[in-house]
């Protein structure tokens, strides 16, 4: 799986998609939004999957975040079923 930054159309800020592809050379799915389980109405980008899949961690610029401007570090767990 590959996460890839895309801009939302209609909208100034960055959302996080997911592709995959079968092998390394196959060509890549179509990209999905991750949806607003990761995305946020601000900046989201500059993402690491863990090699298990499971958790991703990303920049974003949300106005609740806590660093001293710019973006600040998020992540989130896939829900195992």
């Amino acid at each position: 799986m590959c996460a890839v930054l895309a801009v939302c159309p209609g909208s100034q800020a960055r959302d996080l998609w997911a592709s995959t592809r079968a092998t390394p050379t196959a060509v890549w799915s179509t990209p999905v939004n991750l949806g607003s389980g990761v995305n946020g109405p601000f900046n989201d980008s500059l993402a690491a999957l863990s090699p298990d899949r499971s958790t991703l961690v990303f920049t974003s610029d949300r106005a609740d975040g806590f660093g001293f401007g710019g973006s600040d570090l998020y992540i989130t767990w896939r829900s195992r079923k």
